[in-house]
This record gives structure tokens, C-alpha cells and sequence, in this order.
């Protein structure tokens, strides 16, 4: 449909399409798919009937979220049927789980349970939104912890290093008897810092994984937000619980572990 293209996507006219002489082009009415100036958006546009209904986008905010949602919004009211050509969709069938129309009605959803299109969308939307919230807070929260274990990977090496080189020395200024508790010092320390060690290494990865997951379902969502399409929405759908719950098992796993500490006796 011509309405669902935005800018970038359809191409601006050279002038206005109301009064075609001026080439200040600065409104875009999606309901009449015309791009006009100024003048004609306040004298002549607001004068058609219904026209307080329309959806008018100010051409420098196409292209973002809140441009596709009014485009899908006016989409919804004029939605084809995919299974009848010509036909629009009125209703959203709850057993079936998608839009239908007047002939879906009669032919093969009697019996089946109905609610509007725009609660159906309005509830998904909102879906969306929570969970592009829920996205963004865990995405901080891993960087928060991925920051947190490097710096504990460093002043664990550091002071690992550290405490090895004092052993070290220890090593050379004692007896061969000294040597010999040094290097059993040596060994006592790895054998504490090394499972620590790729335990932090294994949380990195792990949650570099997770991470990496939420992104990719993360750049899906973006990408249905600037879907002009409705029917992608209520698509969407699936995708909302399964994100949903793989954000909310992520945290009760990974929240907030206790500071490792090595603690060496000599």
C-alpha cells in the first residue's frame, strides 16, 4: 500500500501535491498518501471531512519508530485479508491467531473466539515495548557484570603475579629447605587461583553468549518496530514469550554473584 512507504522508501514530489507551485515540502498526510506544504496542510487539508482522524508526519520524524507506529496504525484500518483478495480484515481471531475478515467470519470461524484489531495490536505493542525494556536492562546488567568479573580477572592476576614473585624471591635468599616450601607455596597458590581462574573465563564467555543472544533478538525487535506491516506484530507475538522468559531465567541466574576472593596462608 502506498501509505506504508516512509521517507527514504517513496519519493518526495518536487512540489506540493495540493497546490503543485510551492516546493516547501514539510507534511506528509498517511491516510491520503499526499505530501504537501505549509499552507495546504493548514488551509485546504484540514478543510476534507475527517480529516481531524488522519494521521500528518512532519517529514523530518519519518523514518523513525514512532512514524512506522502510525503507518502500521492507519495499515490496521484498511488490512487485506489473506485468504480473501479484496477483502479487509475486522476482527482478530483468538483460536487461530491471526486478523480475519467478513468472509473468514462466516466461512470457518463461527464458532471461534474474537477480539478488535486494535486491542489485539495495542496489547502486542505494549508487549513489545515491556520487553524491549526488559532487553535494554539486561543488556546493562551483563555489561555491568562482564566489567565486574574483568576487573576481578585483573586484580586476581595482578595479585597472583604478585604473590608469586615475593615467593620467588623468598626462593633465592633461603635454603635449599626454604626453596623446597617455596616452590610447594608456588604450586599450593595455582592450585587455588587456577580454578577461580577459568571459572571467571567460563562466566565470560557464557555470558558473552547471552549477551549475543539478547542482540539478536534485540536487532528482531528493532526491526519490527520499523515494520510498516501489522500483520508483523501480532507475529511478533511468539517471539515476545520466548524473549520474555529468556530474560527472566538469564537474571535469576546470573544475579549479582559474590566477589571471589583468594586467600593465601603462609
Amino acid at each position: 500500500m502506498a501509505f506504508s512507504q516512509l521517507k527514504g522508501e517513496a519519493q518526495t514530489p518536487v512540489t506540493c501535491q495540493f497546490c503543485e507551485e510551492s516546493s516547501d515540502i514539510r507534511w506528509r498526510c498517511i491516510n491520503c498518501d499526499v505530501f504537501m506544504c505549509q499552507i495546504c496542510t493548514t488551509k485546504i487539508h484540514r478543510k476534507i471531512k475527517s480529516a481531524e482522524k488522519h494521521e500528518i508526519l512532519n517529514l523530518k520524524d519519518c523514518g523513525g519508530i514512532d512514524a512506522a507506529q502510525a503507518i502500521r496504525k492507519v495499515e490496521l484500518q484498511d488490512m487485506p485479508c489473506s485468504t480473501h483478495i479484496g477483502h479487509t480484515c475486522c476482527v482478530y481471531c483468538m483460536d487461530c491467531g491471526k486478523p480475519v475478515c467478513a468472509s473468514c467470519l462466516i466461512e470457518s470461524h463461527q464458532k471461534h473466539k474474537y477480539k478488535t484489531l486494535n486491542e489485539i495490536y495495542d496489547t502486542t505493542f505494549s508487549k513489545m515495548k515491556e520487553v524491549q525494556n526488559k532487553l535494554e536492562s539486561s543488556l546493562e546488567f551483563f555489561d555491568y557484570e562482564k566489567e565486574r568479573l574483568h576487573k576481578l580477572h585483573l586484580d586476581g592476576a595482578k595479585n597472583f603475579q604478585k604473590i608469586k614473585n615475593e615467593i620467588t624471591l623468598t626462593e633465592k635468599e633461603i635454603s635449599e629447605i626454604i626453596s623446597k616450601y617455596a616452590k610447594e607455596l608456588v604450586q599450593e597458590l595455582e592450585s587455588i587461583w587456577k580454578p577461580t581462574e577459568n571459572k571467571i573465563k567460563a562466566e565470560l564467555s557464557d555470558m558473552q553468549k547471552k549477551k549475543d543472544n539478547l542482540l539478536k533478538r534485540e536487532e528482531n525487535l528493532k526491526k519490527i518496530f520499523l515494520s510498516h506491516q501489522a500483520s508483523d506484530i501480532f507475529n511478533s507475538r511468539k517471539l515476545l514469550d520466548e524473549t520474555a522468559k529468556k530474560i527472566n531465567g538469564d537474571l535469576i541466574l546470573r544475579h549479582y554473584e559474590n566477589e571471589i576472593y583468594i586467600c593465601i596462608q603462609t
